[in-house]
């Protein structure tokens, strides 16, 4: 399984740019130039909020404590408006991220995995 190590990402980036139309040449150019220190300054910013971890969130410059799916971080930033916006009474999906690195749901995680032919990690 990827994570996230060159000789992994090099075989799928390619295809990555392409299908999101990304310059390749602006990013390799800034993973040279400015990814370090951008890395650096980050990092510093999170030690000063108290942040170890990921995710972590942070609304108003307080942390809280809030469930890994679209309703409940919606329903945190919504509940930090004096008068929140029309937006937040859109209902979102209550589906959980799953650990580990990508995009998949607790749900789809165990499909994903089996339908791209990787073990579960």
């Amino acid at each position: 399984s990827c994570r996230g190590d060159d000789a992994c990402l090099n075989k799928y980036l390619p295809n990555i740019y392409k299908k999101l139309s990304i310059d390749k040449t602006k990013i390799e150019s800034y993973m040279k130039s400015g990814a370090e220190k951008f890395y650096q300054e980050q990092n510093t910013r999170a030690s000063g909020l108290g942040i170890g971890g990921s995710p972590t969130f942070v609304i108003n410059g307080a942390q809280v404590n809030v469930g890994r799916n679209p309703e409940a971080i919606k329903k945190a930033v919504c509940e930090a408006f004096n008068t929140a916006p029309s937006e937040c009474t859109q209902i979102l999906s209550t589906a959980s991220a799953s650990a580990g690195f990508g995009a998949s749901t607790d749900s789809s995680a165990a499909s994903a995995n089996s339908a791209a032919g990787c073990a579960p990690a």
